[in-house]
């Protein structure tokens, strides 16, 4: 009986550094858009300014068409909005980034910026990807929507998941 117990607690602490890195292991949200150019840039900037790793969220962004040649390696607009809202211009460093099923199986949720727009190129994509850990918003590209009230509301929506996600924690 001794044997038995002291077998449990070797196994037992044996599973703690386990337990550890699983806890500890950073989630990530995934935000998705046509050219990660412009709306996903902003929402993984403004995201990642709002939720510390502390917190165990980060965000990375993606576009469903990111080849695209660009005179930028992000929008204008985003780069002036980050400015303005006091957000590091290095939240979006680096080029825009071709979306891949490796992002989709290691996104512990994924954010489509345009629902309507993304979920059927995102099916089209990918069809054996379930979207069960995705969510759309209804944030549409210029010209459909001014940059004003798109940065509005990613930054409206954003705060919300922050929010959320803080409190599943």
């Amino acid at each position: 009986m001794r044997l038995v117990a002291v077998l449990m607690s070797v196994l037992a602490i044996a599973a703690v550094p386990r337990l550890a890195q699983a806890e500890a292991r950073q989630k990530k949200v995934l935000f998705v858009c046509t050219g990660n150019f412009y709306r996903s840039r902003f929402a993984e900037a403004t995201f990642n300014e709002a939720m510390s790793s502390a917190h165990g969220w980060t965000a990375v962004s993606r576009g469903l068409d990111a080849g695209k040649p660009r005179k930028t390696p992000v929008s204008p607009l985003v780069t002036d909005e980050l400015k303005r809202r006091g957000i590091a211009e290095s939240r979006v460093a680096g080029s825009p980034q071709q979306l891949t099923q490796a992002d989709l199986d290691a996104a512990d949720l994924v954010v489509l910026l345009d629902g309507a727009e993304h979920e059927p190129a995102l099916k089209k994509m990918f069809p054996a990807f379930a979207l069960d850990k995705v969510r759309s918003w209804s944030v549409a590209d210029v010209p459909k929507l001014a940059a004003p009230d798109a940065f509005e509301a990613i930054a409206k929506q954003t705060a919300a998941l922050v929010s959320e996600l803080r409190r599943k924690r």
